[in-house]
């Protein structure tokens, strides 16, 4: 499985070096629909540095409410506590997914508590994504006595929180392109989570996604319905890879994330893009227009905002 995560995206990263007959083609597409507003566009890029791993956002839990943490609330004000005293938390559905054989994929999704049992898991017959100690996006991170420790430090708990995997937890980000009425629009979902923000409608990598981009591609069928079926002919390769601000994060376990972009021109028929929310992981689904706002930190979910902003940025 790694292995074909790692052929993939150096076979993304050499058609972003190399070009292709059809990328060219479809930046020069994109850049005509923002030249109108470009100058606004890249006021606010120069605002941001490229994207770059952050650490803001403490454990705020998507699912659930994390418990209180003094040392998370220090931390959230930019201050070192002192002593630092994390607060472990496990949530009720990571503990209920862990894997066991015979349990179907969906509900066995999740590392057993202590990590030294992982190798036996897989022994067992357990398809992981990543082989523990890994991480999807190329980062190195420690392993102290037998516990990943987050590459951005101390978020106020330990443990794995709301997330499955300890270490490395893997997302696949498709962020879609197309201009309507002359106006450059970005696919965005309403989550049904947490604070009900807007976001690339991506999700974590399953065991049984050949690749990262499949897992990317089936997050958008899932989510929005999304029924154009020929992608590759619209993709602009991957935008990001790497640490992902996500709430959910712990010192043992974060999210990070391979983002990839598509931009469907004009000749692409209306009647192939039909959307729809499920209800249940997305409430609302939408073509939103690229503005100078939109790029703005804290308009959409987690590091989506950072993100995008790459992405314009690599098409301007």
């Amino acid at each position: 499985m790694y292995q074909k995560l790692v052929k993939y995206t150096k076979k993304y990263n050499m058609l972003q070096t190399a070009g292709s007959q059809k990328i060219p083609s479809l930046i020069d597409n994109a850049r005509t629909a923002l030249s109108s507003i470009r100058g606004q566009l890249i006021s606010v890029l120069e605002k941001y540095s490229q994207l770059k791993p952050t650490h803001t956002k403490y454990g705020t839990g998507v699912r659930t409410t994390y418990p209180a943490s003094s040392s998370r609330d220090i931390l959230k004000t930019g201050q070192e506590p002192v002593p630092y005293e994390p607060v472990y938390y496990v949530a009720d559905v990571v503990i209920s997914s862990i894997w066991a054989a015979g349990k179907s994929p969906a509900q066995s999704w999740a590392d057993p508590e202590n990590p030294a049992e992982i190798a036996a898991q897989i022994a067992a017959g357990r398809k992981r994504v990543t082989p523990y100690g890994t991480s999807v996006a190329n980062q190195p991170f420690e392993i102290i006595n037998g516990f990943p420790v987050n590459p951005l430090g101390k978020t106020g708990f330990t443990g794995r929180g709301e997330l499955g995997l300890w270490g490395a937890n893997p997302a696949a980000d498709p962020i879609i392109f197309r201009t309507i009425n002359n106006i450059f629009c970005v696919l965005l979902i309403q989550r049904a989570d947490g604070a009900k923000e807007w976001a690339f409608p991506g999700g974590m990598v399953d065991p049984t996604d050949s690749t990262i981009s499949a897992a990317a591609v089936r997050e958008l069928r899932e989510e929005t319905g999304f029924s154009v079926t020929d992608l590759v002919n619209y993709s602009l390769g991957m935008v990001y890879s790497g640490y992902v601000d996500d709430a959910r994060n712990t010192d043992n376990a974060w999210m990070e994330t391979n983002a990839f972009a598509w931009y469907l021109p004009a000749e692409v028929p209306s009647n192939k893009i039909k959307l729809f929310a499920d209800g249940d992981e997305t409430l609302a689904v939408k073509w939103v227009p690229v503005t100078p706002e939109l790029l703005e930190d804290g308009k959409l979910f987690a590091s989506h905002g950072a993100i995008l902003r790459d992405a314009i940025r690599k098409l301007i």
